[in-house]
């Protein structure tokens, strides 16, 4: 990926990319996923609004990890300039 490529198109192109991502995932762990927890919530209430932490939802990963993205590599190297 050239890091001096940012193009209209290629934002739109690396935004469709994390969001088609994020869906993904979503869908995936959205099945294992449960309300988030009394202390996390009470935690951040200050900061976000009671309809909001009312509907996030949260996965709790026990000898499991996330693979990076599948463009990680590619904003590694974007993120790494000329």
């Amino acid at each position: 990926m050239d890091p001096t490529d940012l193009s209209e198109g290629r934002v739109a192109e690396m935004i469709s990319r994390v969001a088609t991502y994020l869906r993904q995932e979503r869908g995936l762990y959205s099945r294992a996923s449960e309300p988030l927890a009394l202390g996390w919530r009470t935690a951040v209430q200050p900061y976000f609004s009671k309809t909001l932490l009312e509907n996030v939802r949260a996965v709790i990963l026990k000898g499991a990890r996330i693979p990076p993205p599948p463009f990680y590599a590619a904003a590694m190297d974007f993120s790494a300039g000329p």
